[in-house]
């Protein structure tokens, strides 16, 4: 009894990995923004989503001055189609860091901390499977998930590089003509931490005409053990479609941290970015008598 109870259960949970129905092949990016698209890019078809930003990192602690710290990243995302419902996501993040230790300002080791500077270095590595269960062109929205596995590597001695993973359920929909919506709700976790961190984003985009659009966005992290830590982020910007496959966008936002009474955290960022989608692996084309 128990075995077959298992079967159905993983029949329900597989069967929509296994299924190839048809799905319409739109342009649809992640980019701008955090909140990730529950549509896949099509089978043998790769999207490119390439990303630079300029951040400014700040850090008032209790007792202490405001303590600036600059950066300058790369983010790098590629999605290859593995089927109709299935693809490969890879990317990485390249990071430029210079400023004062916030560590040493964090827990209070010493009221005048070290200036530094990182130059530009490999920050991260995530890996993973995003999957369509159905669109809006079968339902009345989209929803899918999305799994990835990170690494975040330490650039100093000390700790280890940081593992995790991210797991999303990503969902979609068009609300009139000219305004959608896309939200993600889900778990992540570092090796660093004892608990997951719950988070939410709720992302809504407005079309503004002759394919130029912009976007408005909140996100949450909340940390479920170990720590009372808190980030709330709000980002804002345009996108621009030059071609049905090509599209530039321009954003920025703040991300603010609240760990404890001890100290706070706020970071500014402008970034300037591009998609754009190919077609990987020709169709073979039938072979004619």
């Amino acid at each position: 009894m128990k075995s077959r109870l298992f079967c159905l259960f993983f029949c329900f949970i597989a069967s929509p990995w296994l299924t190839e129905a048809q799905i319409a092949n739109n342009f649809s990016s992640d980019r701008p923004g955090l909140a990730n698209t529950p549509l896949v890019v099509g089978k043998h078809y790769l999207q490119m989503q390439f990303g630079g930003s300029f951040g400014h990192y700040g850090i008032l602690p209790r007792n202490n001055a405001y303590q600036p710290t600059q950066d300058r990243q790369g983010d790098y995302f590629f999605r290859f189609g593995l089927n109709r419902r299935t693809e490969l996501d890879l990317g990485f993040s390249l990071l430029s860091t210079q400023g004062l230790d916030p560590n040493l300002i964090r827990f209070g080791y010493t009221p005048f901390p070290q200036r530094f500077s990182h130059p530009t270095r490999f920050d991260s590595f995530r890996a993973g499977l995003r999957h369509t269960f159905f669109t809006e062109a079968e339902r009345d929205f989209s929803l899918g998930i999305l799994l990835l596995g990170t690494v975040d590597f330490n650039p100093t001695p000390g700790p280890a590089n940081a593992y995790g993973y991210v797991f999303g359920l990503l969902g979609a929909k068009q609300i009139g003509s000219r305004i959608s919506a896309t939200g993600n709700i889900g778990l992540q976790h570092q090796n660093s931490f004892v608990g997951p961190e719950f988070f939410y984003v709720v992302n809504f985009a407005f079309d503004l005409g002759n394919n130029l659009g912009v976007f408005v966005e909140t996100k949450n992290e909340s940390v479920l053990i170990d720590r009372p830590d808190l980030v709330q982020w709000f980002n804002g910007g345009l996108y621009w479609k030059l071609t049905p496959n090509f599209m530039l966008d321009l954003h920025g936002g703040n991300q603010r941290l609240v760990s404890n009474r001890l100290y706070s955290e706020s970071y500014w960022y402008a970034a300037l970015g591009l998609s754009w989608k190919i077609k990987a692996i020709a169709t073979k084309k039938p072979v004619t008598p």
